[in-house]
């Protein structure tokens, strides 16, 4: 889900029978997402932030997505590196499914690199209607 829609769903995340979550997307509130769900929790929890290597549109009527080979996904905390046990629970969760994780120790910071790199894109992607042979970048 978009990180804006994360928002929604972060009092049933803090009381997920669950010592983990994961929040997946483009997140440029991540520290106060996490805030937000360890102060709401009623046990310990561990607030990971990923980010899968997908991209897609998605209408009324369907979702399309595109990924190279089975799929990938950086994962890390959102300013700390994964213990070896979290990196192995993770990989065993995966398990022989060809999707490939990378473990990153600053989740907040590759969002917002990731966010100032990408946007511009989109945006000039969404102008030219997806047909960025039509962009002139000369001006």
């Amino acid at each position: 889900m978009q990180g804006c829609q994360q928002k929604t769903v972060l009092h049933e995340l803090a009381r997920a029978n669950s010592s983990v979550v994961i929040l997946v997307g483009n997140n440029p509130e991540a520290a106060d997402m996490e805030h937000e769900i360890l102060a709401l929790s009623e046990s310990p929890k561990t607030v990971l932030f990923g980010f899968q290597g997908t991209t897609g549109v998605r209408s009324a009527e369907s979702v399309n997505c595109l990924h190279v080979g089975r799929g990938s996904m950086t994962v890390g905390g959102l300013h700390r590196a994964l213990t070896a046990n979290e990196q192995q629970t993770l990989l065993e969760a995966f398990g022989d499914t060809g999707y490939k994780l990378t473990f990153e120790d600053d989740m907040e910071g590759w969002l917002y690199c990731h966010a100032a790199f990408i946007l511009p894109i989109v945006y000039l992607s969404y102008h030219y209607d997806c047909d960025l042979r039509e962009a002139n970048l000369s001006h």
